[in-house]
């Protein structure tokens, strides 16, 4: 079933015929073959740079990130600015944890070409135990 996004646009890709969300269909229209889409959401950061704690996924921005000590760096990772997310994974967790200022912007994952994209191609088991799919334009990587 095909897919749809509101800025469509076709690559260039010459002697290949490109396979992706760009006929013209949309998922909202189609509940019962985009459901689970429909559940998962596209989280971007915000600006600068963004950290989960690995314990207990605490979310917090750059500048908290440097006011901690170095040995309690070492339990955060870096989070990628673009990911696509199960809407029960994002819960509440759109400001950073200390200073409260605003980190994540959420919206439906179904509104982003990179998310559909990386939709089609990823485990929903693996979104389903809480993990997300970072988002990389898929030509790229192929």
């Amino acid at each position: 079933m095909p897919v749809y996004h509101p800025r469509q646009w076709t690559p260039d890709i010459p002697g290949e015929e490109y396979h992706g969300p760009l006929d013209g269909v949309r998922p909202k229209d189609y509940p019962e073959t985009y459901k689970y889409l429909l559940e998962l959401r596209c989280v971007m950061t915000i600006g600068e740079r963004l950290y989960q704690r690995t314990v207990d996924k605490y979310k917090i921005c750059d500048a908290c990130f440097l006011a901690i000590p170095a040995e309690n760096q070492e339990e955060f990772s870096i989070v990628v600015p673009h990911s696509l997310v199960h809407k029960d994974s994002v819960h509440d967790q759109t400001k950073c944890s200390f200073c409260y200022k605003p980190v994540v912007k959420v919206r439906p994952a179904s509104d982003c070409r990179g998310c559909i994209e990386e939709y089609l191609h990823t485990d929903h088991e693996y979104l389903n135990d809480g993990w997300g799919a970072p988002v990389y334009a898929r030509w790229i990587r192929e």
